[in-house]
This record gives C-alpha cells, sequence and structure tokens, in this order.
C-alpha cells in the first residue's frame, strides 16, 4: 500500500459489519536448528475472526521469511475489501537488494543496488 497509515485489512462481517479490531492473543516461536520461526495471534474481541502472522528466520543466510493466514468461524462468508502485504521495519542507514539474473552460458549475474524510497519493480 502507499499509505503506511491506512489499515493493512479490512473485512465486512456476515452481519453487513465493516467493523475489525485485532489484538494481541498469544504467540509462539520455535528453533529448527538455525531457523527460528514465529507466529503471532491476532483476534477480534466479538467476531471469530483470526489473522496470524508467520516469520522464519534463516540466520545462516541472513533472510526473513513473512507470511499470514486470515480465518473466521462466522456461519456466513465474510468479505476482505482490503489487505496488504506485512511491512517489516527496520531500522538501518541505508539497504541493499541483491538481485541474479542472465541467460544461456551466463546465468546468475549478481547485481547489487542501493534501495531508495518507493517501491521496486
Amino acid at each position: 500500500m502507499d499509505n503506511q497509515l491506512e489499515p493493512a485489512i479490512r473485512a465486512v462481517h456476515s452481519d453487513g459489519n465493516p467493523s475489525l479490531d485485532l489484538q494481541f492473543d498469544s504467540y509462539q516461536q520455535r528453533k529448527e536448528g538455525d531457523i527460528t520461526h514465529t507466529q503471532i495471534r491476532l483476534k477480534d474481541p466479538v467476531y471469530p475472526f483470526n489473522v496470524t502472522v508467520h516469520f522464519k528466520a534463516y540466520t545462516r543466510e541472513d533472510v526473513i521469511k513473512t507470511w499470514t493466514e486470515i480465518s473466521h468461524k462466522e456461519k456466513q462468508p465474510v468479505m476482505l475489501t482490503q489487505y496488504a502485504s506485512s511491512l517489516l521495519h527496520l531500522n538501518a542507514g541505508q539497504y541493499w537488494l541483491t538481485q541474479f539474473h542472465g541467460d544461456w552460458a551466463r546465468e546468475v549475474q549478481m547485481i547489487e543496488e542501493k534501495l531508495s524510497n518507493g517501491i521496486k519493480i
């Protein structure tokens, strides 16, 4: 999303109510070798609507993988009207993107470039 102050998720419940108040419920963290998997569970206090945010940190590779599970137990369908990817805030003076490209006989050519503000496509 372009505006970081907008809600990351909006839903219309089966009764037509568009309210969603995700609150911290619990977390779980487990290590699998050099991989740490953290799950943060959020739930609405009124509706049976849950979100679980996953972070998998690969220590040796210096990589973080993230995904989100959205679920509900309402009797009728819930309509998601807006949802965004997670945004992991990191504090650093500068950030770099490493990517690979190539063609036959020149596969996996590495390019590193400094990231500026905005969206990289």
